[in-house]
Order: C-alpha cells, then sequence, then structure tokens
C-alpha cells in the first residue's frame, strides 16, 4: 500500500544534517542483519589497529574490512561493506520526527533489524522501515528513541538485501583482445582446441591453432572470441562451493572451459555449467569455488561445437560474411558461386539457399591440417579465387602433395597441407 510521507516538521524540529551516533572504527565488533525474510547473518570485523587507533590492516586475503561469520571466504562487495562499516561507526540524519505512525513507516514489521556490538560491551539496534514518498529517504527506528528518523535510502538499498546480493562480482576484463597470447576450449568429453599467438614474424597470420591440429588461425574470428569471453560478466552469486560434489548439481562436474590468457599473465577461465534458467548459464569465473549466473546471450557459441566445427569456426581461410563470390576451376569445369541482395546463385543460376549454403561452406570454411615450406607440384587439381566485399581477391592453388595430403598455396604466400578427405 500506498506509505503516507513524513508530517511537516515544525520549526523547532527541525535539522541540519547530523549523526544519528559516532562510534570510533576499532569499537566495531560485529553486525547481525536480520531481514524480514527471517534471513540473519552476522559480520566480523577484522580490521587491526594500532594502540593509538591506528589501522594497521585487515587480517584477511580478500582484502575486506569485515568477514561474514561461517563463510570467511564469502567475498564482499566493496558498496556492501562499505556501508555496513558506515552503520557500525555513525549513520547520518537528514530529519527526526516524534510519534509518527510505526506501520504506516512500516517499522513495526521492519524490513532489516541491525544489532550491532562493540568491544566495550556496548549494544545499538536499528530497525530499517519503508521509503519515503520522495523516494531519497528511508524511516530508521533506534532502540530506546522515541524519534523516527529519515536517513538516506541508500541504507536501506544496500542492507536489506539478502547475503547473496553483497556478494562480489566479477566483471568483465579491461583486456585488449590485441593482448591474448593462447585461447583454449576445452569440452565435457576432454577434446580440446588451443590456439597461439605467435606474432606475425616470418608468418602469414598471428594465430596458430595448435591442438588438435595445426592451422593457420583466422584471426577476425579468434578475436571476436577474445572479446566475447573478456566481456563476460557474473549476473548474480549463487553459492560457493565446499567440495567437488556439490559441482553436479550446477552442471559445473564436467564443464565446458573457455581460456583466455594474457601477454601481462592474466587468465580469464569460464566453466559453464547447466541452464539456470532465465537466459542465464551456472558458471565458475577465474578458477575461484563461487558459482555464478552469466548471460547465456552474451557467451561464444562454443559450447556444444565439436571440434570439427571449432576448427570449422576458427581456421577457415576467410571469413564467410564477406566473401561476395567464389569461384572454382578445376581442370575443365568451373563453378560461380555469388551471393547478392537478389539472392543465392551458382554459375548465374538461382539457387536453393540450403544447396548454396552446403557448396559455400564447404569451400570458405576448408580447414588446413598443417603448415608447409615444400614447395608445391607444378600440376594444379584446382583454383579457389575469393571476391570479396571490399574488392579484393584472396587465391588459393590446390596441388597434389602425397597419398594423405593436397598441399594449398595462398596468395599471401602461405603453405598448407590438407587431408585428402576433406
Amino acid at each position: 500500500r500506498d506509505v503516507p510521507a513524513a508530517p511537516p516538521a515544525l520549526p523547532q524540529q527541525q535539522e541540519a544534517y547530523r549523526m544519528l551516533y559516532t562510534r570510533p572504527r576499532q569499537d566495531f565488533k560485529q553486525l547481525t542483519v536480520t531481514l524480514a525474510s527471517g534471513e540473519s547473518y552476522t559480520v566480523l570485523s577484522d580490521m587491526g589497529f594500532d594502540a593509538q587507533g591506528n589501522l594497521l590492516g585487515v587480517y584477511n586475503g580478500l582484502g575486506q574490512p569485515v568477514v561474514v561469520q561461517g563463510q570467511e571466504g564469502f567475498a564482499l562487495d566493496a558498496t556492501s561493506y562499505q556501508m555496513m562499516l558506515l552503520a557500525a561507526m555513525n549513520l547520518p540524519v537528514t530529519a527526526s520526527y516524534p510519534g509518527l505512525d510505526l506501520e504506516a513507516c512500516g517499522l513495526a514489521t521492519p524490513s532489516a533489524r541491525l544489532e550491532i556490538h562493540y568491544h566495550t560491551g556496548e549494544k545499538i539496534v536499528l530497525n530499517i522501515g519503508n521509503t519515503t514518498a520522495s523516494g531519497q529517504s528511508c524511516y530508521v527506528q533506534l532502540a530506546g528513541d522515541e524519534d523516527i528518523h529519515l536517513v538516506p535510502v541508500d541504507f536501506r538499498q544496500v542492507l536489506t538485501r539478502p547475503l547473496t546480493a553483497h556478494h562480489r562480482l566479477p566483471g568483465p576484463l579491461n583486456k585488449a583482445a590485441s593482448t591474448a597470447v593462447q585461447i583454449a576450449i576445452v569440452r565435457p568429453d576432454g577434446e580440446t582446441f588451443i590456439a597461439s599467438n605467435y606474432g606475425t614474424s616470418g608468418r602469414i597470420l598471428p594465430w596458430q591453432v595448435d591442438k588438435p591440429y595445426v592451422h593457420a588461425g583466422s584471426t577476425e574470428r579468434i578475436t571476436a572470441f577474445v572479446e566475447a569471453v573478456a566481456a563476460i560478466r557474473a549476473e548474480g552469486y549463487v553459492a560457493t562451493l565446499s567440495s567437488a560434489a556439490d559441482m553436479a548439481h550446477y552442471g559445473l562436474d564436467t564443464p565446458t572451459r573457455l581460456l583466455v590468457a594474457y601477454s601481462d599473465g592474466t587468465i580469464r577461465d569460464i566453466h559453464l555449467g547447466s541452464d539456470a534458467g532465465d537466459g542465464t548459464v551456472y558458471a565458475r569465473l577465474d578458477a575461484t569455488a563461487d558459482v555464478y549466473r552469466v548471460s547465456a546471450a552474451h557467451l561464444p557459441q562454443a559450447d556444444d561445437a565439436a571440434v570439427d566445427a571449432l576448427l570449422d569456426r576458427f581456421v577457415a581461410l576467410v571469413s564467410s560474411n564477406d566473401v561476395a563470390s567464389v569461384a572454382i576451376r578445376a581442370g575443365e569445369e568451373a563453378w560461380l558461386l555469388a551471393i547478392s541482395p537478389e539472392g543465392y546463385a551458382i554459375n548465374g543460376h538461382a539457387a536453393d539457399a540450403d544447396v548454396f549454403s552446403n557448396a559455400y561452406r564447404a569451400v570458405v570454411g576448408m580447414q588446413f591440417d598443417k603448415t608447409t615450406k615444400d614447395a608445391p607440384a607444378v600440376e594444379e587439381i584446382c583454383e579457389v579465387r575469393f571476391l570479396h566485399g571490399d574488392g579484393t581477391i584472396t587465391q588459393v592453388v590446390y596441388h597434389d602433395f602425397d597419398h594423405h595430403y593436397v598441399q594449398a598455396e595462398t596468395s599471401g604466400g602461405g603453405g598448407f597441407l590438407l587431408r585428402r578427405e576433406r
């Protein structure tokens, strides 16, 4: 229901911005929050001080001044623990009113109850009520105080959240794709795809696929993968796993892993689990035991791909979306696959989309298994010319090599081998 705004303050009740109470931070011992839902948690001060009250540091590896009792590895969001410390040390009040209706202010059944203990033995109890009609403040009552106070609304917004909402959420990496040195995709069945950035020295392309075969990698496609993985962020915290057995519940016992390593030593390691609903997937980010939800829409489409499909994706000689036509000549026969606003055509004749796509992908997505510096055989098997949208041409000439391989020479000077069955 609508909650009435606080009544107009009498002149003698109007106050400037003030602190409801003030306590030294070295006196703070613990804070217990009990929500209207019944959920309760306690945070303990983990700060160290010298005899003069100067802060020496914190005792935990998380770098946070408080820890959650019983969950000392719980990584609190900075905004959350800063608000908890604010509540322990002082509380800013913009106005105070006596005799307000507790039910109308949401204080008969408060949204949250805060119990703050100090090393001196003192205890402060605060009840947090509704938001005011203006939306800028909330009603707060201090135990033993007849007045009801207005406190900035962000106090309520933070301290009425469930504990899971206080967890630090990994965000996107601030890394340029050009600094990536290796990518890897590890499937649940153990099959692994690895590509490394060796730079351009003595190479046509900086990226090379190292596993499961040796290929020249598509810089454009691998860069797009790196950018997508670096941009992944957690949408929400779910749980912290205490044992390997807990992983199965989230599909993380046999995850798909997406890894990107950067030149400064940073590694983005994402384990993808089962569907979490609402368009999200359970995931572990960067080798922690914490489970988060990440948006399925932001994931690179690599989780269900077989290794051959990954090779097609990252190793194609040219990017399929920038080719206007493909001309193929083999002996006395020739084909022209063309894409235009009018549709698909083979040798100038309109073609069914499925028929065209099968032929187009078979040529554009040709996979190379090995690089070679051997001189090609004189006799040509066939020639393929890719006309790009910008008018440039990439040419590949195929030569006989041996019983197992055909040799391909590109217009960029590259020499590759591909298995005959391809």
